[in-house]
């Protein structure tokens, strides 16, 4: 029983090491597919967001 539990443990973490590995691995080929306007879009986003706070509240 006890060796049996500890073996199902043993599997289900190599199981599950191996899911975030596949998906950390598709998340970068995502990232790399990306044109690097996505990256500019972000930049300049954050160039403009002094112009909001220097609006007035109200």
């Amino acid at each position: 029983g006890m060796l049996r539990a500890m073996c199902r443990g043993f599997i289900d973490s190599l199981k599950g090491a191996y899911v975030l590995f596949s998906l950390d691995r598709e998340y970068s080929d995502r990232v790399k597919a990306l044109p690097i306007r996505a990256f500019d879009r972000r930049d300049s986003g954050a160039k403009s967001s002094p112009k909001r706070s220097s609006q007035k509240p109200g």
